[in-house]
């Protein structure tokens, strides 16, 4: 959290970042441009799209669903836990401002 803080006094000192991170924590800050590097190339994406996002959010919502299926003896499948968007009316305002 205290990076955050740092980050945006130097931002409001004119500064500017390139970060590598897969924290959501830091993906959180206003207004930061959020960039995906695939296969498919690269593309910017809204923050609640970012697996590190929906991961964390997931776990956050349900932690003994998540762990049940994490901690699954070796000899069952493990199950990929289901995307569980952010319904419209809960669901942040929108950080992605035109690609």
């Amino acid at each position: 959290m205290s990076a955050l803080v740092r980050m945006h006094d130097l931002a409001n000192a004119q500064s500017q970042f390139l970060i590598a991170t897969h924290s959501p924590i830091l993906m959180a800050y206003p207004d930061a441009y959020i960039y995906s590097f695939s296969s498919a190339g690269i593309q910017r994406v809204d923050y609640y799209d970012t697996e590190h996002y929906r991961v964390t959010h997931d776990f956050l919502v349900n932690p003994k669903r998540m762990l049940h299926m994490l901690l699954a003896p070796d000899d069952k499948p493990k199950a990929q836990a289901p995307k569980s968007p952010t319904p419209a009316s809960k669901k942040p305002r929108k950080r992605d401002k035109g690609a």
